[in-house]
């Protein structure tokens, strides 16, 4: 008798929690005068249909009167053609209203599902679609999605604990890291000073690997396969599949981390390497995680700019990106327009250097990535390409990026970027 009470009482307390948890939800829902007015404010003046627009208020008023299945079906509907706005040109052109409109049908569509439902069966559904709408569309109403998520989070199922605990112990000496030339070194600096480090690196148009800045990271202590599965691991993530960008077969898939870690970080069953190649790479993860946000820190030296720029905010103008892949991704010799600093956190990382005087001879590339050289810098083809050995032989700088260590590339430098193991790094562009 006590034992079936016992076992009432806990179902009990496990439905208040799920009701609590549903109830949080729905309170983040602005009212619909509101959601009313945000719809008039992104579409006015904007190539918005007539149509779309009563959709949209439909959608509004639907969810403020909790009618779930008329907020789903219309969600459905605005995301699916939304998705086709998204998906017609090159995202850049994309006018901000689609994806503010994305984000709030993501929100129509997620709240709806949790009340059509008893919320838990569908939980991991309405995850995927939330960070859908983070990464297809654009921060609303105080980033809700992202509340949504958090919310959300305590009831997501477990998923299994991964095989490694760490991404790269005590990481050997490594035979793959080049073909043995002697090439230049770059600068190592200790801590430098702000006014040294603009001096030396940024106006002198110099790489240099800075020791000493990044120790206090959290990141460093708890960056493992286990912890990053915990903290993210249903969440969807962009990852390139093949190779390198630059092949024909690469292409990008959505996963949820775990899957990613499971089907392109791990070894397969019977050793070897992982079932497939994969990369979640130039991804901007810590505006879509704040937990692993919190883990590491901007470096000071990204608030130096070249111009004496008045109201320079660090938080607005860093863009911040995850890579974070097996040993073996490569990132093909390239040059960025901006400041970079790159910060390895787990892993180690072979990259060569060229400044951008060398870039006749490594032969740009002359479709959509002309920032992106056509050599193959670690197996060139000397007979296509005939000024790169000479280049390669005089300019090329290479290291060894370790863990702790943070490279500055300047704008417009070429660099090359191999991962030797298991490796997350942290990118800073400014």
């Amino acid at each position: 008798m006590e034992a079936s009470s016992n076992k009432t009482r806990l179902e009990n307390l496990g439905n208040l929690e799920k009701m609590l948890t549903w109830s949080d939800c729905h309170q983040l829902v602005p009212p619909q005068k509101e959601l009313l007015a945000f719809v008039d404010r992104i579409t006015c003046n904007k190539n918005v249909t007539r149509g779309l627009i009563v959709l949209l208020q439909q959608a509004c008023t639907s969810i403020s009167c909790m009618e779930y299945e008329q907020t789903f079906n219309v969600g459905n509907e605005l995301m699916n053609f939304t998705w086709e706005m998204l998906n017609c040109g090159h995202w850049k052109d994309v006018d901000c209203c689609w994806l503010q409109i994305y984000s709030l049908a993501s929100l129509f569509k997620a709240i709806s599902l949790m009340k059509m439902t008893d919320g838990r069966s569908k939980i991991e559904e309405i995850c995927r679609v939330c960070d859908m709408g983070v990464l297809m569309g654009a921060p609303i109403f105080d980033d809700i999605l992202n509340q949504l998520i958090k919310i959300i989070q305590q009831n997501l199922p477990q998923i299994p604990n991964v095989v490694e605990e760490k991404m790269a112990g005590d990481c050997p000496p490594t035979h793959d890291a080049g073909d043995g030339e002697v090439r230049k070194s770059v600068n190592y600096l200790t801590c430098p000073s702000m006014q040294t480090f603009k001096y030396s690196c940024m106006d002198a148009v110099e790489p240099a690997v800075i020791r000493g800045c990044v120790d206090h990271w959290p990141a460093f202590k708890k960056w493992n396969l286990q912890y990053m599965n915990e903290i993210a691991g249903h969440r969807t993530v962009p990852v390139e599949v093949g190779s390198k960008y630059t092949d024909d077969d690469w292409g990008q898939k959505l996963m949820t981390i775990n899957q990613f870690i499971r089907e392109c970080v791990l070894p397969a069953p019977h050793g070897g390497k992982p079932l497939k190649q994969g990369y979640l790479a130039q991804h901007q993860l810590f505006d879509q995680i704040p937990e692993l946000r919190s883990d590491i820190d901007i470096p000071d030296y990204c608030c130096i700019t070249t111009a004496e720029e008045d109201g320079f905010d660090v938080d607005e103008n860093v863009d911040i990106n995850a890579w974070f892949g097996p040993k073996g991704t490569v990132s093909p010799c390239h040059h960025d327009p901006k400041h970079n600093l790159l910060v390895q956190v787990v892993g180690r990382k072979l990259i060569r250097l060229y400044p951008s005087s060398c870039s006749p001879s490594l032969y740009p590339r002359e479709d959509l990535i002309n920032n992106t050289s056509q050599v193959d810098v670690e197996n060139p083809d000397h007979q296509q390409f005939p000024l790169f050995h000479q280049a390669d032989q005089l300019h090329c700088k290479q290291l060894i990026l370790q863990p702790g260590e943070m490279l500055y590339i300047p704008p417009k430098y070429w660099h090359y970027i191999r991962s030797l193991d298991t490796s997350f790094s942290v990118s800073f562009w400014w």
